[in-house]
């Protein structure tokens, strides 16, 4: 999952920088400067697609999209606040920082299937309950005191 989405979200970066670049022109103080970012994070993004194993460990596998989503809402913070940055280019990297979220929190959640149990081991664990039962049994009671 983190694979796939770290893919197709680094593709949207790029294109995403392509348009910026388009929007924000050349000169100084234009906001060119949030393009360039979002290249970089398409990079990273296109890094963690290419690394991600699915047999990692939860923390391994969404730090990278949790890097990138912290990254992103950084520069949508720093374009809203130079404000020299188209304001449709900010708002589109805090909607990529929140898909990048989904993706870290998504990811992150342990599933663990309930393996059936084999006749020999539903069987032990019967004897083990059994025997607790004794032992309670056997105990004396508890006086009030």
């Amino acid at each position: 999952m983190v694979r796939t989405w770290s893919l197709l979200l680094g593709v949207g970066l790029v294109f995403l920088g392509l348009a910026g670049l388009g929007s924000t022109g050349t000169g100084p103080g234009t906001g060119s400067w949030v393009p360039w970012f979002d290249f970089v994070g398409a990079f990273l993004s296109l890094v963690v697609a290419g690394s991600a194993k699915s047999g990692t460990l939860d923390a391994e596998r969404v730090a990278g999209p949790r890097m990138i989503s912290i990254g992103l809402f950084v520069i949508w913070i720093a374009a809203l606040i130079i404000g020299n940055v188209p304001t449709s280019l900010a708002w589109w990297n805090f909607t990529f920082g929140l898909a990048y979220g989904l993706v870290a929190m998504t990811a992150g959640g342990t599933r663990r299937t309930i393996a059936p149990r084999t006749r020999d081991e539903a069987e032990r664990m019967t004897e083990i309950e059994r025997e607790r039962e004794r032992e309670r049994q056997q105990r004396p009671p508890r006086r009030m005191a």
